[in-house]
């Protein structure tokens, strides 16, 4: 059950990020329609996007009903009834996430760029994963002087 609701923030998330970037694109489009000077009507309005086109996520099951719970008044713990049962099932309050934990304050990691074949590697990589070749350092370490 917990992996089906993390499922479903996570289809969330990435249809909010889309949706997010789809808005940054028209709004940079619409500037350089501005630039250009074709107009206002040439725009591409926030209406103008099919809003019915974007899927329906699942909806989580409903809980139980009472009735089905009657047969486990054996395996309930005496200190709760099956009223507050139901309550808490129905009326659980969503996972607070811890703000360094958030997606929005998420930062990626150091890139460099592989001399060989130019992709973006971690800045500790050793080797380039797409191609193999060794990372050149642009300091290297000096030679020691021989007495």
């Amino acid at each position: 059950m917990d992996d089906a609701r993390f499922e479903q923030r996570e289809r969330e998330t990435q249809l909010a990020r889309k949706y997010e970037t789809l808005l940054k694109l028209m709004e940079t489009s619409n500037e350089k329609i501005r630039e250009s000077g074709l107009g206002e009507e040439s725009t591409i309005q926030p209406d103008d996007i099919p809003h019915a086109r974007i899927p329906k996520l699942p909806t989580p099951p409903l809980p139980l009903p009472a009735q089905h719970w009657k047969g486990l008044s054996g395996l309930i713990p005496p200190m709760m009834s099956l009223d507050q049962m139901m309550m808490a099932t129905q009326f659980r309050p969503p996972p607070s996430v811890p703000s360094h934990l958030k997606s929005s304050d998420h930062q990626s990691p150091p890139m460099k760029t592989c001399q060989s074949c130019f992709q973006q590697i971690h800045r500790n990589a050793p080797i380039c994963p797409m191609c193999k070749s060794k990372s050149r350092s642009k300091n290297p370490k000096k030679p020691k002087k021989k007495e």
